[in-house]
């Protein structure tokens, strides 16, 4: 089975790419670009955020783009059964977008949650919390954790792992807290809690399963800021690369369509396609 007929000059070679943004980002638009930019392949959206049908009308609509197959997640089985069965479909040039990849793992935790104790996850907590039911972390003892670590990965890091496709996730942000502490008798001022060492300068981490971004070639961090023009306040978007980016060159650049964007200023040449009527 196949999402589209496509050119046969494709490029074959795997894209897994992590956005990660405050709200406002267009972390759900850069995944709509993709069926923009390359009308030619399939776009398939996990979208376990609700967040496709609110873009997509800034893009002409479902009929715009044909090539973009949208897939609700509103539960964990949605997750489970949508993944299933669009992935023997994807193939090499395809794209597999997964918005919000945090919310998959807490949907995996309520779920688990529901399953095994057969009650919402407000109830647990409240249950958790009276005298003598003292069950570990968030209530749930390690082997119950691991269990939904890998219901977790069975969808995120199959799909960055083993897909023929290429993946863009997107992820919200947490802020890290910093407070003071005396190291070797100086002030310092260190994250509260562990965080990636990449991250501390931004003052944030990705929203999500902290294993995810091990198996990525890129990690993107998108922010916004009004800019004057005249009389007017306009949006500006950037884009910066976090950590390293398979060799790429770092970048830390303005962006309209981000992946189009990203491929520009990168080199990647033969990606830099758009759709006929389209401008980047």
């Amino acid at each position: 089975m196949k999402l589209i007929e496509r050119p046969d000059h494709v490029v074959s070679d795997r894209e897994k790419l992590l956005v990660v943004g405050s709200s406002g980002t267009r972390k759900t638009s850069a995944l709509i670009q993709l069926a923009v930019q390359y009308p030619g392949v399939g776009v398939a959206i996990l979208d376990p955020d609700d967040g496709v049908p609110r873009v997509i009308r800034d893009y002409g609509g479902w009929d715009a783009v044909p090539n973009l197959i949208h897939l609700p997640c509103p539960r964990w089985e949605d997750v489970e059964s949508q993944y299933a069965s669009i992935k023997p479909a994807l193939e090499p040039g395809d794209w597999l977008g997964i918005d919000m990849v945090g919310q998959l793992y807490t949907m995996a935790h309520d779920d688990y949650i529901l399953r095994k104790y057969g009650m919402t996850v407000e109830d647990f907590r409240f249950g958790k919390k009276q005298p003598g039911k003292n069950l570990g972390f968030g209530g749930l003892a390690p082997d119950d954790w691991e269990i939904i670590r890998l219901a977790h990965d069975s969808i995120v890091q199959d799909a960055i792992r083993r897909l023929p496709c290429n993946v863009m996730l997107t992820a919200g942000v947490k802020p890290i807290i910093f407070v003071e502490k005396t190291i070797n008798g100086n002030k310092e001022t260190v994250p509260l809690h562990y965080a990636p060492e990449k991250w501390i300068p931004r003052k944030v981490t990705p929203q999500m399963e902290k294993s995810v971004d091990y198996a990525l070639s890129t990690i993107l961090y998108l922010t916004s800021r009004d800019v004057p023009n005249g009389r007017n306040v306009e949006l500006e978007f950037h884009m910066e690369t976090v950590g390293k980016d398979r060799g790429r060159i770092p970048i830390s650049v303005p962006f309209n369509m981000l992946w189009y964007d990203y491929c520009k200023a990168v080199g990647l040449n033969e990606y830099l396609e758009l759709s006929p009527g389209q401008e980047a």
